[in-house]
């Protein structure tokens, strides 16, 4: 990835940042704890696939380099 699209990420992930949190307060606000559960779950399973996703493309990204570096 180019700096360009990393930092296209870096804010799409903070705009979703940003939601999340707002939704979170909205629910702690409303005191639906059952609800509230749900979504903390639904947010830690997508940081978790997000952050695995980020090793992912880093791995694929260094064995592009490593088979670049054998072709030569």
């Amino acid at each position: 990835m180019n700096p360009t699209d990393l930092k296209k990420e870096i804010s799409q992930l903070e705009q979703e940042r940003e939601q999340l949190l707002t939704k979170i307060n909205l629910f702690k606000n409303k005191g639906n704890s059952e609800e509230f559960q749900q979504l903390l779950q639904a947010t830690s399973k997508l940081r978790k696939e997000q952050e695995q996703d980020a090793k992912l493309n880093e791995k694929e990204r260094e064995l592009g380099h490593n088979i670049e570096g054998l072709e030569n």
